[in-house]
């Protein structure tokens, strides 16, 4: 009803959002759950516009093509979520010593 500008507004708020609040992990792990409910209800928003998009952008025939690249491009992200905090943490060392009180 309010069109595809404002479900990516909606979701990518809403991901931005709970993305934001698991950062706060050291905090309280209450932060890390409620951030990833928030950031999951954002998510539909944003992969039920794909179907959206390609159907109002693009020709029918090209309609398949262009929401499977979507969904490429959602797993391409998916994949480097996964691999690039080890590409950029390789060198990070952790000893018990650095833990605050009560955390081993």
């Amino acid at each position: 009803r309010l069109g595809t500008r404002a479900s990516i507004l909606i979701g990518g708020s809403l991901s931005l959002v709970g993305a934001s609040l698991r950062l706060l992990i050291n905090s309280s792990f209450v932060w890390v759950l409620v951030g990833q409910v928030i950031g999951g209800i954002g998510r539909p928003f944003i992969i039920n516009c794909q179907a959206k998009i390609s159907s109002n952008w693009f020709h029918a025939s090209r309609r398949t093509g262009v929401t499977s690249f979507f969904a490429l491009i959602l797993n391409i992200s998916i994949i480097l979520g996964v691999i690039l905090p080890g590409v950029l943490f390789a060198k990070y060392e952790f000893s018990p010593t650095d833990a605050g009180p009560g955390r081993k």
